[in-house]
């Protein structure tokens, strides 16, 4: 699955909730945090030493459709 990520390490998050790491390509990792609102983002790099950054939980959308 792909995301565009939307938030940056060390920025406070919007709103409780969990968030998941996506590499600069695009790929969501499978490296979820729980932040409250105002708390910070975790900085981390992916395996390929691309800087990650991070979206909602509840803002990714499916890059392909049920038939």
């Amino acid at each position: 699955m792909n995301a565009t990520p939307r938030y940056r390490p060390h920025e406070p998050v919007p709103a409780e909730d969990v968030y998941v790491a996506v590499d600069r390509s695009g790929e969501v990792l499978s490296v979820a945090v729980w932040r409250r609102k105002g708390q910070e983002l975790p900085e981390l790099l992916a395996a390929d030493s691309n800087p990650v950054g991070y979206i909602r939980i509840g803002e990714i959308e499916p890059t392909t459709k049920a038939v």
